[in-house]
């Protein structure tokens, strides 16, 4: 089961929050364990807990990442940089 601090990735999304820590888990009766997470650029969002696979502990990664750490900059970020 994963940590509250774990860091993880949902297998085959490219660029929908490809990389996230985990804040938070919560219990819904009679329903999912929903995870509550946050990306590398502060942004928070939720997901299931069947559908992620975990990569690490706290900031550390287990295996090697990308340059970006799973950021995806938008064109116009892109351009600025």
């Amino acid at each position: 089961m994963p940590q509250e601090d774990g860091y993880w990735t949902r297998p085959g999304v490219l660029r929908v929050h490809p990389l996230a820590y985990i804040s938070c888990r919560e219990k819904l009766p009679g329903s999912f364990e929903i995870v509550h997470a946050k990306d590398a650029t502060g942004h928070f969002f939720n997901s299931r807990l069947i559908i992620i696979f975990i990569i690490g502990k706290a900031t550390k990664a287990f295996i090697s990442l990308p340059k970006c750490k799973g950021v995806n900059l938008s064109i116009a970020e892109e351009r600025d940089k």
